[in-house]
């Protein structure tokens, strides 16, 4: 079997990209980046598409991209999926599949990380 050239990588957002704060609204966290997190999307993104899929009940897509800019992240994510707005979550291989198509790239050719 040949194996598909990694392509896409996709991350969780809460506690993989950002420390998470249980109980509050993406808009109410004080976005604080978790230690190398930028760091290692910006190593990352000259070779590969990078991503967000996001299981999240109050926000959405537009309100994780709010996020993103006021953590200086959203100039290295090339495509993010919420389940707020895609109307799945993770683990329904349908959010993965929809990440894949808005990143261009072919689902076996990416991973996910967090």
């Amino acid at each position: 079997m040949t194996r598909k050239p990694l392509k896409g990588i996709f991350f969780d957002f809460g506690n993989t990209l950002i420390a998470e704060e249980p109980d509050k609204h993406l808009w109410e966290m004080a976005v604080v980046p978790l230690p190398h997190a930028v760091e290692v999307l910006t190593e990352l993104k000259p070779r590969f598409r990078l991503g967000i899929i996001s299981n999240t009940v109050g926000s959405g897509d537009a309100e994780l991209a709010a996020v993103l800019e006021r953590a200086g992240m959203l100039r290295l994510i090339d495509a993010l999926v919420t389940s707020r707005d895609f109307g799945r979550a993770k683990p329904d291989p349908a959010i993965y599949v929809e990440g894949a198509r808005r990143l261009g790239v072919a689902l076996a050719c990416t991973c996910m990380v967090g």
